[in-house]
């Protein structure tokens, strides 16, 4: 199984990382350091304090509710599997609700889907190096009744599962366990019927490093979009997205084999994927990243892979179809907005009045809704800075026309 990894987990995240959506400082991944809680005030955008979590891993944002992990209190750990609860931090009563507890807790994909109130996420257990100690469970978070169940549990299988939801159904990809190893699939998990099925498999030779695998999925009102990795040889990759209609029949396909012209690159596991019409981003977990048209005459950025590089997507619970949001990560704290319907950039500035070093380190939306995470390290001292959310409306923001240089 150890090709399996160099296909499926060629960037393998450190267990220093331990959840997406949240920073966490270096440390020396063998010093085995006392692990501690982070607290992390909540503000407005007129920067009234509102509230404060204790955080220790990951973040994500729900209808009205910040849905978190902790260290739990009065247990001492010193590990990089450590145990966590989850926790739900209502925004509108400042109530802190317990959602249930995973133990030896590696990483949570920065997937997920809210349907009807429920949060649907990817967590991995164990070890994510060894595939027989390593555990991928799918969980619903049940917002109406605060609590959190597993829908499924794949031994081996791969931690970063896309997780979304495809017109009232909750789809992820995930990889074959037991005798079938070399068989990938895309699950569906129905919240009407409790049951889990196959929407499409495919085939892929861990030996020889051939055969098909999916790497993303995508949907709007009318398509469904999957990015599939196809190899012939080590050296011929071909990436390129699939799309079908609701009935799952197939309609199309744009080659994107043209993203990078090293085929490893294109090998690589997606951390993002989203399509507006003739418009697609795409981003890596290795350096990769690309947002333009698709069209007869190939792929034509609009803007340019210098600027993304330095930039992060906003995290959607709820997906905009029509709008993709991107702020810069290091410097500058410029968030951009890009309307599909006109073709065109808005562009807005924030920073915190608590510490105007902060740096946007995350964004996760649902709606209009915005939950900002600032943190991050001086640019010139290498201090690190308060870490802070703030909640705010998009329309808060004062957006600008902006026209990218490419």
């Amino acid at each position: 199984m150890k090709k399996t990894l160099a296909v499926f987990c060629t960037v393998c995240i450190s267990a220093i990382f331990i959840f997406s959506g949240c920073t966490v400082k270096d440390e020396p991944i063998y010093s085995n350091p006392e692990l501690h809680n982070n607290a992390l005030q909540i503000y407005t955008f007129d920067n009234q304090l509102i509230g404060e979590i204790e955080n220790y891993g990951s973040i994500n944002f729900a209808t009205d509710s910040i849905i978190y992990t902790r260290l739990p209190d009065g247990k001492t750990q010193t590990s990089y599997y450590p145990t966590l609860d989850y926790y739900r931090y209502d925004l509108n009563t400042g109530n802190n609700i317990k959602l249930g507890t995973i133990d030896e807790c590696v990483y949570q994909a920065p997937y997920r889907a809210l349907l009807d109130n429920h949060l649907y996420i990817s967590v991995t257990t164990g070890d994510m190096a060894e595939t027989e100690n390593r555990y991928v469970k799918i969980l619903d978070i049940d917002l109406n009744n605060n609590s959190m169940s597993e829908i499924a549990s794949y031994r081996g299988g791969n931690p970063y599962s896309f997780v979304t939801e495809v017109f009232g159904k909750i789809w992820f990809i995930q990889m074959e366990t037991g005798e079938n190893l070399n068989k990938d699939f895309i699950g569906e998990y129905n919240p009407q019927t409790k049951e889990l099925s196959k929407v499409k498999s495919f085939q892929f030779d861990n030996d020889s490093l051939t055969g098909e695998t999916a790497r993303g999925i995508y949907t709007d009102d009318n398509f469904i979009y999957i990015m599939t990795l196809k190899m012939e040889t080590e050296a011929n990759v071909e990436l390129r997205m699939d799309v079908y209609d609701k009935q799952m029949n197939f309609v199309r396909t744009v080659d994107l084999s043209s993203l990078d012209s090293d085929k490893n690159e294109l090998r690589h596991i997606v951390g993002g994927f989203k399509v507006l019409d003739d418009y697609i981003y795409y981003g890596n977990f290795s350096s990769t990243i690309f947002f333009g048209k698709t069209g007869e005459n190939g792929l034509t950025p609009v803007m340019s892979e210098d600027k993304l590089r330095d930039s992060g997507v906003a995290s959607e619970s709820v997906i905009d179809r029509d709008k993709l949001m991107i702020f810069n990560e290091f410097e500058g704290n410029n968030i951009y907005l890009f309307d599909k319907n006109s073709g065109s950039f808005k562009s807005s500035e924030f920073y915190s009045d608590k510490d105007k070093r902060c740096q946007i380190k995350n964004i996760f939306m649902n709606g209009d809704d915005m939950l900002i995470y600032m943190g991050g390290r001086d640019l010139q001292t290498g201090e690190y800075l308060p870490e802070m959310l703030y909640y705010i409306n998009v329309n808060d923001l004062d957006f600008q026309d902006y026209v990218p240089e490419n």
